[in-house]
Formats: structure tokens, sequence, C-alpha cells
């Protein structure tokens, strides 16, 4: 991934070059953000992993999915049907393409169609790549084990990436390959192997729950003179996530674009740009962003956006062999008016106090919008040797085609989502000592917009000791998947000017009627009916002297319907939060009809195979007190010693609280295995939004702009127990003329 190698292309490819060459400007400094974002959601409390993808359906849906690596072979995808507020994981026991059997865990990418299609592509026992498609938002897949056969036969494969196309109709399918001893596809090897960049499409579905076989059957875009599958271009370093351009005005409409890096004849890593367009001829065009300086090093993955208008934005970070940190893990960015044939000087955007940046991501929406994502330290140090602590941080520009455009500059994360040294290595990166070797984050993380062009994130967040806990330990702490969502100011579409303000809820939530997210039957591995007993519906948490105190109601909460069929034998009612780095529980938990209650710290514990931990386990290791009042609007209350969850005071924040209803077949154990089976790892049958408890602040309960806020609801309920829930929740009836799925349907939802 690192290596240098000679940029040659394929029969049918030509190489266009053009040459922006100069100083970049000093490293500016930017006034704080305008922008906020609202309250950071776990997309997944169970399954750890790194590399997040994001994407957003025509019609809201929300998927995220990360990868849990070769140690464990499973992938997954979590859905939220409530734009963020809440995820729940698709697949019996989180494993997509059960049906078909397929291997999967790493390098995983997603993408939809404008029927609402989810398609997702990763990679299985290598050599296999799996392809999944689903046309009822992830009920069930249709999946092709091997969608990387090439001359009928299966050849290594790195690090595949999908794009909707809807000009042409199709799902963009691509991926590095390596064809040991192969002339056509260059001379450089890299793992035993060479790379050339393999582009391959399927045809749409063209009407709603008709996608199937028919979509993941790829077909090459590029052949050799026999007429057999052939890489569209050659010795390619890196190969970041395609674009396709959708909505440009112009003849470039429909342009497919992939960043990458390549090596130029002067042995310089060159960004560079792939334009694939199946009307073009050639159908494959590579186009230098600019030619770097000598020395140079390209680090992961560059990005590229396309506005609406057609023009492109490009993004990467780079570095030296002696490290300058002027020049070194600094965002670089350019912009083309004229679909990568010229570019604009390159720039450093991201600004003081960073002074470390990594993982650069882009989106874009009317021309001249665009948002940056990106990693940051305020040390000056290479990531290698750089503790943090790390944020996450968004840029903005809404003039980004002037000369001089104006950004602005926010932190998307409350709290520090890694501290540790960050390895750029990629699989290297396991044969480095200790902490070293942490590549935890993976190689990137996602950007995107929703369909109001407010940004929405995912993450990866590695603050935690889940490495630590972990019984076959210490090993760098794990990834935990989270999502976060732009809460106010400009949306990059102009039309809808400035977003619908949210609000993120302190202290305490509380949601409406709403649907079990997914509530599985274990038995079957399909989906069940809701669970009125398992259906959350409040949750509440305090510091209250040397006690931490939760609250948690459920729609109708009865023990024995929580553990009869479809329900399994055994539910847990949990609550989780961040403090001072550490993951801590509180739970109920209902044993067949009988209650325990325990607290603990979370750790990390593997599955089937590997070294590193793929889940998070929340023992029941620590002391806990409870009550629980059955019935309609069923209240558990729980009391932990403070010194069971960290010692936190009242002036102390408790970062992402959320409360699950679990659905599990064995009892939470006390202490976590060394080895776990996927029986043991629960499913979630409900979830609440998460919120930061602050106790010195004012508590609010809603946090959605289509919702009434807290001053128009009676404030002296919400801390009055159930009485009060019934109050909150009549005043918004009363308001809003009736409950609404979750925060209420419709684009303003939370």
């Amino acid at each position: 991934m690192r290596g240098r190698l000679a940029a040659t292309l394929a029969a049918g490819c030509v190489l266009a070059v053009f040459v922006s060459l100069g100083a970049s400007a000093e490293q500016p400094t930017y006034s704080a953000g305008a922008v906020t974002f609202g309250r950071e959601t776990i997309a997944d409390p169970l399954r750890l992993g790194s590399e997040p993808n994001l994407v957003m359906s025509p019609d809201g849906t929300i998927y995220e999915s990360g990868i849990l690596g070769f140690r464990s072979t499973l992938s997954n995808i979590n859905r939220s049907d409530d734009n963020g507020l809440t995820f729940n994981t698709l697949g019996f026991y989180g494993k997509v393409g059960e049906v078909a059997g397929c291997t999967g865990g790493g390098d995983s990418d997603l993408a939809t169609s404008p029927v609402n299609d989810i398609y997702m592509i990763d990679l299985g026992d290598a050599p296999e790549v799996p392809a999944h498609v689903s046309n009822n938002k992830g009920t069930d897949f249709t999946s092709d084990c091997l969608a990387n056969l090439q001359h009928g036969f299966n050849v290594f494969a790195d690090r595949q990436w999908l794009s909707e196309d809807t000009v042409h109709n199709r799902m963009w399918y691509m991926y590095r390959d390596g064809l040991t001893g192969s002339t056509d596809v260059g001379t450089n090897v890299i793992d035993g192997h060479t790379y050339g960049e393999f582009i391959k499409w399927a045809p749409l579905a063209t009407a709603p729950g008709t996608a199937g076989s028919a979509q993941i059957n790829f077909t090459s875009l590029c052949t050799d003179q026999l007429t057999l599958d052939d890489a569209c271009f050659n010795d390619t370093e890196v190969i970041g996530g395609p674009v396709t351009d959708n909505f440009g005005p112009g003849p470039e409409k429909g342009n497919t674009y992939i960043p990458q890096y390549i090596t130029d004849t002067n042995g310089i890593s060159d960004p560079a740009i792939a334009v694939v367009n199946p009307d073009s001829n050639p159908t494959v065009q590579e186009r230098i962003v600019h030619v770097g300086t000598a020395g140079r090093d390209v680090v992961l993955f560059p990005t590229v956006a396309v506005d609406r208008a057609g023009n492109l934005y490009f993004a990467w970070v780079d570095s030296g062999g002696t490290y300058d940190p002027a020049s070194d893990y600094q965002v670089n960015f350019a912009v083309s008016k004229d679909q990568g044939l010229t570019w604009s000087e390159p720039v450093k955007v991201n600004g003081a106090p960073v002074q470390s940046a990594i993982m650069p991501w882009l989106t874009a929406g009317d021309d001249g919008r665009v948002d940056l994502a990106f990693y940051g330290s305020e040390q000056a140090l290479p990531p290698s040797t750089n503790n943090g602590p790390w944020y996450g941080y968004m840029m903005q520009s809404l003039n980004a085609l002037d000369p001089s455009p104006t950004w602005t500059m926010s932190k998307f994360t409350d709290r520090p989502m890694h501290t540790a040294f960050i390895c750029l290595d990629g699989t290297f990166c396991y044969a480095e000592p200790g902490t070293n070797g942490d590549r935890e984050l993976g190689d990137f993380f996602r950007i995107q917009l929703d369909n109001e062009g407010r940004a929405i994130i995912a993450y990866d967040d590695g603050n935690n000791q889940l490495g630590t806990n972990f019984p076959l330990g210490p090993v760098p702490n794990p990834s935990v998947p989270t999502f976060v969502r732009q809460a106010s100011d400009p949306s990059l579409y102009k039309d809808v000017g400035t977003v619908p303000t949210i609000v993120p809820p302190l202290n305490s939530v509380t949601v409406g009627e709403h649907h079990n997210p997914i509530p599985f039957d274990p038995l079957v591995g399909a989906p069940g009916p809701d669970v009125d007993a398992l259906n959350l519906l409040r949750s509440k948490t305090e510091v209250r002297g040397d006690q931490l105190h939760v609250e948690v109601v459920v729609k109708d909460l009865d023990a024995g319907a929580a553990t009869s069929p479809p329900a399994t034998p055994v539910a847990t009612f949990l609550t989780r939060f961040f403090f001072n780095g550490k993951l801590y529980h509180v739970a109920a938990e209902d044993i067949g009809g009988t209650w325990r209650y325990f607290s603990g710290e979370a750790s990390g514990v593997i599955v089937t195979q590997g070294t590193e931990p793929s889940f998070a386990y929340y023992p029941a290791s620590g002391p806990a007190t409870g009550t629980v009042t059955e019935g309609p609007f069923g209240l558990i209350s729980l009391d932990v010693p403070v010194s069971a969850v960290g010692n936190p005071t009242a002036n102390d924040t408790l970062y992402s609280v959320t409360s699950y209803a679990f659905s599990r077949l064995l009892p939470t154990a006390p202490t976590p295995p060394n080895l776990s089976s996927l029986l043991e790892q629960p499913m979630i049958s409900d979830s609440l939004p998460a919120y930061n408890v602050q106790p010195t602040s004012a508590t609010v309960v809603f946090s959605d702009p289509g919702v009434p806020g807290p001053s128009q609801l009676p404030n002296t309920a919400v801390d009055t127990g159930i009485l009060g829930l019934l109050a909150v929740l009549a005043g918004a009836a009363l308001l809003t003329g009736g409950f609404r799925r979750r925060f209420g349907a419709g684009s303003g939802r939370y």
C-alpha cells in the first residue's frame, strides 16, 4: 500500500497529466467554527471494528458498517430508521448473508440505489469477495460469495469499493487485484501480488422489491485482446473511495471519479484521478492532480467529492522523509472545474489548533459547498508517535470554488475519540511492538450528506479500555463504531439554507410510541413481532452523592413476556456510558422472570478466532440494587455505588449514555469469557437515543426540531417518575397531534 509503483496503463486507457506547481500557503488560523453537532451515538454497542462506511438511502434510512477483520469472518450492517438516533444490526446475530454462508469481515463498502436497495461488498476469507444486495432494507439478502471471479477462477483482491451511477443505471464495483506472474498487471510486487484496478458493473434494479442476483452479477468494464477480464489501469499504489457525478449539467454527467496515488516517471507519488465513463473513448482516463515534492510519501487514502454542478474537490495527506510539522500530516486540498483536467494550487486547509491531521474525507452539495472531515491532534508529532488526544474535526466552505475560499472548522466529537498512537502501515502494523502497532482506527472514516444536506459522520471511537481489559491482553484498544450528525447552521443544499436546529438531550431522553427497531426471533433468524415488554420509552441518569441512579421506563413491563417466545430466556436492560476514557454499564437482568442487578466496566472478547477483541462484553461483575414496577409504563430503578463505575461526581460529564433492551440466550457472566460464542452475544430488541449527563445543566428531554422543546413542555414533570413521564408524553401528543415515530417523522427528525 505504501510501496513505490510505476504508473502504467492497460490497453484502452490513456494518461493525461496536468501539472500545477508552487509553494503551499502556511497553515491558516480560523475562528471557532459555527457548525455544531448532535449527540454521539454508538452505532453498535457490541461489535467492534474500524473503517466505518455510511450511506443514506433516498427514503432516509441510514446504514453503517465497520470491519471486524479476518479474525472474526463476520460482516455486519447497522441500520437506523430514525435518522441516526438509534441503530440496530441486520442479520441473524449480526452476520450478513447468513443464508449464503459467505465469510466476510474486511474492507467493506456500502451503496444504495434510487429504489432504496442496500448493497454491501466486503472481503471474506481471502481471496473471496462477497457481494450482498437487499431489496427490503436488510430483512434478507441475496449474496454472491465470489463476486471477484476472473477468467473463471479466484485471485487475491484488496480494498474494494462501490459507487451508484444513476446516469448509466449501474452499480460500479472496483478493487485492486493481484494476478501473480501476469505480465498485463505490471511488475511491482506487494505482499507477493501485483496490483491492477479492476472495474466491474451490474445493472441497478428499476423497481422497488425486485433487486436480486442480477444486481450482483458483475461484468468487467475492461477486457484484454482475448476478451478476458482485465485491469483498467495498473500498478496502483492506493485507491480511495469513488464518487459518481449523477447531477452535473454538462457532458461530464455520469463520470465516476476514483481518487488514487500513482508513481510518476520521476518516482514521485502523485495524487491522481481515474475518470470512468462507459460512454467515453477511452472509457477510463487517469489525470494527475499535481506533481508532488520529491521525497514525499502517500499517507493512507486520498478522497474526492463532486458537487451538483460537476466540480471536483480532492483532499489528501502526505509526509516527507524527515518530519516537518509545517508540511507533514496536513490536509491538502485542490479544486477542479473541468473534470480533473486542471487543478487549483493545492493548499493546506486544516488550521490551528490542529498540528497533525490524518484520514481526511470529503462530501459536497451544491456548487462550491463542501464539508471536509478528519482526525486532528494539537501535538506537532507524526501520528505514529502522537498519542493525541485526537478529536474529530469538520471544515465547511460555502465558496470553495473562489480563489480565496472561506472555511469554518469545528469539532464533531464531545470527547477525544483516540488517545494513543496511530499506525499508518496497514497490515504491517500488526508486526509493530506494543502500542506502536495501534491500527484500531483502520485507514479512513466517512462523511456523507443526509437528504437535507446536513453532514452525517460515521467514525471510530478508540478512547476506551476494552483492549486493556481484554482477557488475553493488553492490546491496543479497539474502536467502537460511532455516528454523529450536524445539528445547526448551513446545509450544503442552497434551497435548504440553514438546517433545522437539533438540541442534543441532556440528563434524560424520552421518546414517543415506536416499533422495536429490528426485533429478531433467534430461533429462525427472521424478524419477529414487537415486544412491548422490551420497548423502551425513557432513560434518566444522575449522580446522587455516592450513588449513580438510573431509571428506565418500558412500554409494558412484564418479566414473563420479556423472556418468553418470540423473546429469548434472558432479557437485559442495560445503560452504558463513557467516563474518563472507560466504558461502564448498569443493568437489570430478567432471567426467566427472576430479576437481578449488576454494574461494571466493559471488556473486549473475541469470537471464534483471533488475538484481538471483536466484541464488547458487559460483565455482571459489580454491585447494584434495584426495584422493578411492572405493568404499563413500567419502571426499572437502579442504584450503583459510584466507586463501581469510575467514581463520577456531580461535576463530571458522562458521555453517550444509552439504554438498551438486550435479548439473549445465556445470562450475563460475572467475568468476560476468553473466547465468546455467538450464543453469548445479545441481540438488541430496542434502544433509546444517546444523551450526555451534565448534572449542573438544565435537563433537555426532546432534541428534535419537529417536536416541542422543553420550554413548551411541563418542565416540572421531567423528574417526577411515572407521572412525569405520562405528563411529558401527553404534552407531546397534545402539541403535535399525536405520537410520532421516535422523535417525529419527516425531514426534520433528529
